[in-house]
Parts: structure tokens; sequence; C-alpha cells
């Protein structure tokens, strides 16, 4: 299955969500802070990438523009959720380069559905 790399700062949601993609098959790998995301873009790429937009160090879409300045993460789908839901907020996540926008609150299932609908469209092509 895929490698997903879930970048979330709440222990027990970013817990839910790993649950949830492991039993389905897939490799998940949690990461807490923006700093440790920012690291981890000198490894190659996950194959989807969920990422918190409130994280406790910084704004996660300022990680995301870093991953999408560099050539092995231009292409990984990148699945965001914020508390931040209005216009121009769901804008800035869209043009930072978020695959999704989620706005919570969001269910860890709701999560998953997402992952798999990026999973399944990068294996369709």
């Amino acid at each position: 299955m895929a490698r997903i790399l879930v970048v979330e700062d709440d222990a027990a949601q970013a817990a839910a969500v790993q649950g949830l993609l492991a039993a389905d098959g897939h490799e998940v790998e949690l990461l807490d802070q923006l700093a440790a995301f920012r690291a981890r873009l000198t490894q190659p790429p996950p194959d989807v990438v969920v990422l918190d937009r409130e994280l406790s160090d910084g704004d996660g879409l300022d990680g995301l523009r870093d991953a999408r300045a560099l050539d092995p993460w231009i292409d990984v789908p990148v699945v965001v959720a914020s508390d931040r839901g209005e216009d121009g907020d769901v804008w800035a996540g869209w043009t930072a380069g978020a695959s999704s926008y989620l706005v919570r609150p969001v269910t860890p299932q709701r999560v998953r559905e997402v992952v798999v609908e990026q999973v399944v469209q990068q294996v369709l092509g």
C-alpha cells in the first residue's frame, strides 16, 4: 500500500488517523512540528502527506511551499487540515499547493477517505 506522512500536533487526532490508515495496510509516519516536516524534506517523499495547518511552531502552509519548491516533492499529494475555513484561507491552501483542503471539524474517517482518493488518483495517473 501507500506510504503516508501525517504532520499533526494533536496527538489524539494523529493517533486516530494513523490507526485508520494503518488498518488499511498503509505505512504511516507521524511528525508533530513544522520544523520536523521541513527536516523530513531532505529525505525521499512519501506517497501522500496529511498536513495540519495550525502546527505549534508555525503555519503548515509555509512547509507546503517549501515542499513544492523541491523536485521530488513537487507532485506529492498534500491534504491540508485546518481550523481556518474562510474563502481566503482555503484559497491560500490551494495556492500553496494543497491537493485537498479539509476544514475542521473533520473526522479521522473523512481524512482517511480523502487520503485514499489521493492514492487512487496516483495509481490511475
